[in-house]
Protein backbone atom coordinates (compact mmCIF):
# COMPACT_ATOMS: atom_id res chain seq x y z
CA UNK A 1 0.00 0.00 0.00
CA UNK A 2 1.28 3.44 -0.87
CA UNK A 3 1.64 6.01 1.86
CA UNK A 4 0.54 9.55 1.20
CA UNK A 5 3.15 12.16 2.10
CA UNK A 6 2.42 14.19 5.20
CA UNK A 7 1.31 17.73 4.44
CA UNK A 8 3.81 20.31 5.66
CA UNK A 9 2.57 23.09 7.91
CA UNK A 10 3.20 26.60 6.65
CA UNK A 11 5.01 28.84 9.16
CA UNK A 12 2.54 31.28 10.75
CA UNK A 13 2.67 35.00 10.06
CA UNK A 14 2.22 36.16 13.65
CA UNK A 15 5.65 36.90 15.18
CA UNK A 16 5.00 35.06 18.46
CA UNK A 17 3.57 31.99 16.76
CA UNK A 18 6.38 32.09 14.21
CA UNK A 19 8.90 31.99 17.08
CA UNK A 20 7.04 29.06 18.65
CA UNK A 21 6.98 27.32 15.28
CA UNK A 22 10.74 27.71 14.95
CA UNK A 23 11.21 26.25 18.44
CA UNK A 24 8.92 23.20 18.13
CA UNK A 25 10.25 22.27 14.69
CA UNK A 26 13.92 22.59 15.62
CA UNK A 27 16.16 19.56 16.05
CA UNK A 28 17.23 20.82 19.50
CA UNK A 29 13.63 20.70 20.72
CA UNK A 30 13.17 17.17 19.35
CA UNK A 31 16.41 16.09 21.00
CA UNK A 32 15.28 17.55 24.31
CA UNK A 33 11.93 15.73 24.15
CA UNK A 34 13.66 12.46 23.24
CA UNK A 35 15.96 12.88 26.23
CA UNK A 36 12.94 13.50 28.46
CA UNK A 37 11.25 10.36 27.10
CA UNK A 38 14.33 8.24 27.78
CA UNK A 39 14.60 9.66 31.30
CA UNK A 40 10.88 9.07 31.86
CA UNK A 41 11.13 5.42 30.86
CA UNK A 42 14.22 5.06 33.05
CA UNK A 43 12.34 6.41 36.06
CA UNK A 44 9.40 4.09 35.32
CA UNK A 45 11.87 1.19 35.35
CA UNK A 46 12.73 2.12 38.96
CA UNK A 47 9.22 1.24 40.11
CA UNK A 48 9.02 -1.95 42.16
CA UNK A 49 6.57 -3.97 44.17
CA UNK A 50 6.03 -2.48 47.61
CA UNK A 51 7.23 1.03 46.73
CA UNK A 52 4.10 2.36 48.44
CA UNK A 53 5.57 1.32 51.80
CA UNK A 54 8.70 3.40 51.16
CA UNK A 55 7.42 6.95 51.54
CA UNK A 56 10.63 8.65 50.36
CA UNK A 57 10.95 6.61 47.17
CA UNK A 58 7.24 6.87 46.43
CA UNK A 59 7.32 10.65 46.85
CA UNK A 60 10.39 11.03 44.62
CA UNK A 61 8.85 8.75 42.00
CA UNK A 62 5.54 10.64 41.96
CA UNK A 63 7.26 14.03 41.74
CA UNK A 64 9.45 12.86 38.86
CA UNK A 65 6.40 11.54 36.99
CA UNK A 66 4.60 14.86 37.60
CA UNK A 67 7.58 16.77 36.16
CA UNK A 68 7.61 14.60 33.05
CA UNK A 69 3.85 15.03 32.63
CA UNK A 70 4.23 18.81 32.97
CA UNK A 71 6.86 18.82 30.21
CA UNK A 72 4.52 16.86 27.93
CA UNK A 73 1.67 19.26 28.68
CA UNK A 74 3.85 22.23 27.79
CA UNK A 75 5.01 20.51 24.60
CA UNK A 76 1.42 19.83 23.57
CA UNK A 77 0.35 23.43 24.23
CA UNK A 78 3.33 24.86 22.36
CA UNK A 79 2.72 22.68 19.32
CA UNK A 80 -1.01 23.44 19.30
CA UNK A 81 -0.27 27.16 19.27
CA UNK A 82 2.53 26.90 16.71
CA UNK A 83 0.98 24.40 14.29
CA UNK A 84 -2.72 25.24 14.86
CA UNK A 85 -5.24 22.46 15.46
CA UNK A 86 -5.34 21.51 11.78
CA UNK A 87 -1.59 21.16 11.52
CA UNK A 88 -1.23 19.46 14.90
CA UNK A 89 -3.92 16.83 14.44
CA UNK A 90 -2.91 16.37 10.82
CA UNK A 91 0.30 14.68 11.98
CA UNK A 92 0.02 11.08 13.21
CA UNK A 93 2.83 11.47 15.76
CA UNK A 94 1.12 14.53 17.24
CA UNK A 95 -2.16 12.64 17.52
CA UNK A 96 -0.29 9.85 19.29
CA UNK A 97 1.25 12.39 21.70
CA UNK A 98 -2.15 13.97 22.33
CA UNK A 99 -3.61 10.58 23.25
CA UNK A 100 -0.80 9.98 25.76
CA UNK A 101 -1.18 13.49 27.15
CA UNK A 102 -4.91 12.94 27.70
CA UNK A 103 -4.15 9.60 29.36
CA UNK A 104 -1.62 11.21 31.69
CA UNK A 105 -4.08 14.03 32.42
CA UNK A 106 -6.80 11.58 33.42
CA UNK A 107 -4.37 9.54 35.52
CA UNK A 108 -3.00 12.61 37.29
CA UNK A 109 -6.16 14.59 38.03
CA UNK A 110 -9.28 12.50 37.43
CA UNK A 111 -8.43 9.02 38.73
CA UNK A 112 -10.08 9.55 42.12
CA UNK A 113 -13.15 11.10 40.49
CA UNK A 114 -13.51 8.16 38.11
CA UNK A 115 -13.11 5.72 41.00
CA UNK A 116 -15.97 7.43 42.84
CA UNK A 117 -18.29 7.60 39.83
CA UNK A 118 -17.54 4.30 38.12
CA UNK A 119 -16.79 1.00 39.90
CA UNK A 120 -13.47 0.50 38.13
CA UNK A 121 -10.94 -2.02 39.46
CA UNK A 122 -7.65 -0.52 40.71
CA UNK A 123 -5.68 -2.51 38.12
CA UNK A 124 -7.54 -0.77 35.28
CA UNK A 125 -6.66 2.63 36.68
CA UNK A 126 -3.01 1.56 37.00
CA UNK A 127 -3.02 0.69 33.30
CA UNK A 128 -3.40 4.40 32.56
CA UNK A 129 0.03 4.95 34.13
CA UNK A 130 1.58 2.02 32.32
CA UNK A 131 0.36 3.37 28.97
CA UNK A 132 2.92 6.16 29.32
CA UNK A 133 5.66 3.72 28.39
CA UNK A 134 4.27 3.75 24.84
CA UNK A 135 5.80 7.19 24.47
CA UNK A 136 9.15 5.49 23.87
CA UNK A 137 7.79 4.68 20.41
CA UNK A 138 8.50 8.33 19.63
CA UNK A 139 12.13 7.27 19.24
CA UNK A 140 11.11 5.61 15.96
CA UNK A 141 10.37 9.05 14.52
CA UNK A 142 14.06 9.89 14.38
CA UNK A 143 15.40 6.36 13.80
CA UNK A 144 14.76 6.03 10.08
CA UNK A 145 16.60 2.71 9.67
CA UNK A 146 14.77 1.11 12.60
CA UNK A 147 11.44 2.42 11.33
CA UNK A 148 12.13 0.98 7.88
CA UNK A 149 13.03 -2.36 9.45
CA UNK A 150 9.77 -2.48 11.41
CA UNK A 151 7.75 -1.54 8.32
CA UNK A 152 9.51 -4.29 6.36
CA UNK A 153 8.54 -6.81 9.03
CA UNK A 154 4.94 -5.61 8.91
CA UNK A 155 4.75 -5.82 5.11
CA UNK A 156 6.33 -9.30 5.16
CA UNK A 157 3.86 -10.61 7.75
CA UNK A 158 1.53 -12.24 5.15
CA UNK A 159 4.50 -14.19 3.78
CA UNK A 160 5.42 -15.29 7.31
CA UNK A 161 1.89 -16.68 7.70
CA UNK A 162 2.44 -18.83 4.61
CA UNK A 163 5.76 -20.10 6.02
CA UNK A 164 4.07 -20.94 9.34
CA UNK A 165 1.36 -22.78 7.38
CA UNK A 166 3.97 -24.94 5.65
CA UNK A 167 5.68 -25.70 8.99
CA UNK A 168 2.32 -26.61 10.53
CA UNK A 169 1.58 -28.94 7.61
CA UNK A 170 4.95 -30.69 8.02
CA UNK A 171 4.37 -31.04 11.77
CA UNK A 172 0.92 -32.47 11.07
CA UNK A 173 2.35 -35.08 8.72
CA UNK A 174 5.03 -36.14 11.21
CA UNK A 175 2.47 -36.25 14.03
CA UNK A 176 0.24 -38.61 12.06
CA UNK A 177 3.28 -40.70 11.15
CA UNK A 178 4.39 -40.82 14.79
CA UNK A 179 0.96 -41.99 15.97
CA UNK A 180 0.98 -44.80 13.40
CA UNK A 181 4.55 -45.95 14.09
CA UNK A 182 5.24 -45.27 17.78
CA UNK A 183 1.87 -45.65 19.53
CA UNK A 184 2.80 -48.85 21.34
CA UNK A 185 6.40 -47.95 22.19
CA UNK A 186 7.10 -48.63 25.86
CA UNK A 187 7.51 -45.40 27.88
CA UNK A 188 11.15 -44.65 28.58
CA UNK A 189 13.46 -41.68 29.09
CA UNK A 190 12.27 -39.66 26.10
CA UNK A 191 8.69 -40.97 25.96
CA UNK A 192 6.78 -40.30 29.18
CA UNK A 193 3.16 -40.15 30.24
CA UNK A 194 3.02 -36.50 29.14
CA UNK A 195 5.21 -36.77 26.04
CA UNK A 196 4.31 -39.62 23.74
CA UNK A 197 2.76 -40.59 20.41
CA UNK A 198 -0.37 -42.27 21.80
CA UNK A 199 -2.76 -39.58 20.55
CA UNK A 200 -2.62 -37.02 17.79
CA UNK A 201 -2.75 -34.15 20.30
CA UNK A 202 0.15 -35.44 22.41
CA UNK A 203 2.11 -36.17 19.23
CA UNK A 204 1.62 -32.59 17.96
CA UNK A 205 2.61 -31.21 21.37
CA UNK A 206 5.75 -33.36 21.49
CA UNK A 207 6.86 -32.35 18.00
CA UNK A 208 6.15 -28.69 18.75
CA UNK A 209 8.28 -28.84 21.89
CA UNK A 210 11.14 -30.50 20.00
CA UNK A 211 10.92 -27.92 17.21
CA UNK A 212 10.68 -25.01 19.64
CA UNK A 213 13.56 -25.95 21.93
CA UNK A 214 15.74 -27.81 19.43
CA UNK A 215 16.45 -30.27 22.24
CA UNK A 216 15.43 -33.81 23.03
CA UNK A 217 11.87 -34.32 24.37
CA UNK A 218 13.25 -35.04 27.83
CA UNK A 219 14.92 -31.63 28.09
CA UNK A 220 13.37 -29.35 30.76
Amino acid sequence: ARQRPAASVRPPDHPLRAALYAVVTSSAFDGFIIGVIVANVGVMACDYWGIEQDVANQTAYDRAMDVFSLIYYVECILKLNALTCAGYFGDSWCRFDFFLVCTALVDQFFTEILAQILPLPPMLLRVLRVIRILRILRLLKGAKELRNLIMTMIYSFPSLINVCGVLALITFMYAVLGVNLFTYVVPQENLTAERNFKTFGSSMLLLFQVRLTGLSPSAP
